[in-house]
């Protein structure tokens, strides 16, 4: 091949490289959305497990209140 089919081959494989960077760049990124994406929904589910575990210690007391207001009750009849 001649000194400008060369160059002409170079400076296409070298537009094939820059777009496969491109390519993986933006795989990159993708990911490191989804990466965060996920860990915010790991951390919205880890609050919503505590509000849960919150709300059952809450209806635990509760339910222990109602007990011994119901024993007592009994107790007196």
């Amino acid at each position: 091949a001649s000194y400008w089919e060369q160059i002409s081959i170079t400076v296409k494989l070298s537009h094939k490289v820059k777009e496969q960077e491109d390519v993986i760049k933006n795989s990159i990124e993708e990911q490191s959305i989804g990466g965060k994406q996920v860990l915010t929904s790991l951390t919205q589910m880890n609050e919503a497990s505590e509000e849960v575990r919150n709300e059952v210690r809450s209806l635990l007391n509760t339910s222990t209140i109602i007990q011994t207001e119901i024993q007592d009750l009994a107790n007196k009849a």
